[in-house]
């Protein structure tokens, strides 16, 4: 699980993030490790990146990370 964007002193990502492996499934115990990479691609879903840039303090000079997230309740049935 990423738990930040690792930052320069320029606020650019740096080749890194933060991450907290979880040893057994439904364990809360974790360590902080560092993964390493050229790219990164935030794919986890409209929230879970927004929490992600929000506590790496990334790309949010605007203040509007997350701000104009709008959910689509749709309420499906059949016969």
């Amino acid at each position: 699980m990423a738990s930040r964007v690792l930052l320069d002193e320029h606020g650019r990502g740096q080749p890194a993030s933060r991450t907290r492996p979880y040893g057994d499934e439904g364990s809360p115990r974790y360590e902080d490790r560092v993964a390493r990479g050229k790219v990164y691609v935030l794919a986890a879903n409209a929230i879970e990146n927004a929490t992600l840039l929000m506590a790496s303090g990334a790309a949010n000079s605007s203040g509007m990370v997350g701000r104009n997230l709008m959910d689509h309740p749709l309420i499906l049935t059949w016969a």
